[in-house]
């Protein structure tokens, strides 16, 4: 239940204001609530100590452009999964995937077995996010365009805002990202793989060195580090770049502004494929076993272990992270799935299905009558990942346990 509102008149006439939890007079304050303005505005001199932005605006939010992007992620996922005929919402002209096709259909809501279910709820749905406003958010317009009918129905029908349950944590020690404050060995394995004689050589290539005297002119806070959210945040929200970068047309490659990118991308992701993917395994071990503890107990045909929380698994576990989420898990799935070339785009998705094999097929030789897809910005690569047969998108599930 929603806490009792403020006891303000209760306080200002009662000849005890020091009396608490007055439940009887919780219900005056009702007419007396207000609305505070938040202002950013206190430390203004000197300058160095003035806020960037006023208002309640955050460093790193999601944007409107986001959100749009977001909103079509759930709607796509709708198309896939979800079958609800009497919606009729399906996104692409010939109807949605899993109206063609009932081997998708993760929730029918045309079933008997729905009639008085909401499928946003625990334990169907389990939605995992770190505590970032982007993360949080990004997740939360997803599932609007996953669930936005029903949401929008069961609204209207019981006069009460659905509740969806969201799992987070302290971001400080979150595990959304490999996380040096929960494992101190991956500043080893860092220094490990920026060290190497091969790393040596790419950072001090003349490319390096001309990229590096061009950021130091452009000043002292262009940061390596920083090139790929300062270039991209700046190019997609259509605000002017720097004169010296400011020669990007989508088709020249030695632009000093693709060249900058692609040495970013190289520079940060070399780690992450380094040593066997040693750096991104340690970093996601933690999140690959939050995400399996939703996975092995339906591979296995078993509730979820007490240590996990124990019941049935969920038909659908969502996790909202970020580039730094997906680009490691990526990198741990094996040396073809990912070159690490490429920086994971805004709104990126990785989607992990688990098949459940139907009758009695006798081509099928796996371990379990489970089998695993995994796609990628709407590409499977499954087949790209070792013991997985090169000729299917789908793989035995116990080669996803076993990894």
């Amino acid at each position: 239940s929603q806490p009792s509102p403020p006891f303000i008149e209760d306080v200002e006439d009662d000849p005890d204001p020091t009396e608490i939890n007055n439940e009887a007079d919780a219900s005056v304050g009702d007419s007396a609530m207000f609305l505070f303005e938040k202002r950013y505005d206190a430390l203004h001199d000197p300058p160095v100590l003035a806020n960037a932005f006023n208002g309640t605006c955050q460093m790193g939010q999601l944007l409107l452009r986001g959100y749009e992007q977001e909103l079509a992620n759930g709607k796509h996922l709708r198309d896939a999964y979800i079958y609800s005929a009497s919606n009729g919402d399906a996104m692409f002209k010939g109807g949605s995937v899993a109206g063609s096709d009932p081997r998708m259909r993760l929730f029918d809501l045309d079933d008997d077995g729905y009639a008085d279910v909401r499928p946003y709820e625990e334990p169907h749905l389990y939605y995992r996010a770190d505590d970032e406003q982007r993360t949080l958010m990004s997740g939360q317009v997803l599932l609007r365009g996953l669930f936005g009918p029903e949401i929008t129905t069961d609204a209207k029908s019981s006069g009460v805002d659905p509740v969806i349950v969201l799992h987070t944590a302290d971001y400080k020690y979150d595990v959304l990202g490999s996380n040096w404050k929960d494992c101190p060995r991956l500043e080893d394995l860092e220094d490990d793989a920026t060290s190497s004689d091969f790393f040596q050589k790419f950072n001090t290539s003349a490319e390096a060195q001309e990229l590096y005297s061009i950021a130091a002119k452009l000043g002292k806070d262009f940061d390596r580090d920083d090139w790929i959210d300062c270039l991209m945040t700046t190019m997609c929200t259509d605000r002017p770049l720097p004169d010296k970068l400011n020669d990007y047309d989508g088709k020249n490659d030695q632009s000093a502004f693709q060249r900058f990118l692609d040495f970013a991308t190289y520079a940060s992701n070399y780690k992450l494929k380094h040593n066997n993917a040693a750096y991104a395994k340690l970093g996601m071990g933690p999140l690959w076993h939050e995400m399996m503890a939703n996975i092995r107990p339906v591979a296995e045909e078993t509730e979820k272990t007490a240590e996990d929380g124990g019941g049935v698994p969920p038909k659908l576990a969502l996790f909202s992270g970020h580039d730094s989420t997906l680009q490691p898990l990526l990198a741990s799935l094996g040396e073809n799935v990912w070159d690490g070339k490429l920086w994971s785009p805004y709104a990126s998705s990785l989607l992990i299905e688990i098949h459940k094999v139907s009758g009695d097929d006798p081509t099928f030789r796996g371990k379990t009558k489970y089998m695993f897809r995994i796609v990628y910005n709407g590409d499977a690569v499954t087949s790209r990942m070792d013991n997985c047969p090169n000729d299917s998108d789908l793989c035995d599930a116990s080669v996803l346990i076993d990894l």
